[in-house]
């Protein structure tokens, strides 16, 4: 039995709409910068000047652009399925990070860098995990995962750089 790879939802047939899709991964990449954004923000303790947290949210933000127009490298019919893949990986990436203020309620003690390092280190295994499924599922080569982690694990080298 064939399988096929149906890029769908259950009302637009075979192929997404790509009007629709495109508008989703917008909303999404811009709901996903403006968090990060205020994560950065709400940490200026960690960074020794403001061009230090510019470059902080440029590198973010860059890590995010290689793999956008990475998807110029996919076949047409394909590209809209994983931005929009990317673009949910990326929210989540960024709806995780505001875990560092629910930290402080678990029982056990974590504060400080410490509690930024527990709320980063829970965004990059579920975006990790999310990608992954990601390029699974649209049946592209590992390879896409391995640069995508291999790029997002500079990002976060770099931007660590700053506040150490």
């Amino acid at each position: 039995m064939r399988h096929r790879l149906y890029l769908t939802n259950s009302n637009s047939g075979p192929i997404m709409n790509a009007n629709k899709s495109t508008l989703f991964s917008c909303c999404c990449f811009i709901i996903s910068a403006a968090i990060t954004v205020f994560f950065i923000l709400g940490r200026f303790w960690l960074y020794d000047h403001i061009k230090a947290m510019w470059l902080s949210g440029i590198i973010a933000l860059g890590k995010w652009a290689a793999a956008v127009f990475s998807s110029r490298l996919l076949p047409q019919q394909l590209r809209p399925a994983f931005l929009r893949k990317l673009s949910i990986t990326s929210l989540w990436a960024s709806v995780l990070l505001l875990s560092y203020y629910l930290i402080p309620f678990l029982p056990v003690h974590v504060s400080g860098l410490h509690q930024l390092i527990v709320a980063i280190g829970l965004s990059v295994i579920v975006t990790a995990g999310l990608h992954y499924k990601t390029v699974v599922s649209l049946r592209l080569p590992l390879r896409w995962w391995f640069v995508w982690l291999l790029l997002s694990g500079l990002s976060w080298l770099l931007q660590w750089q700053l506040i150490l």
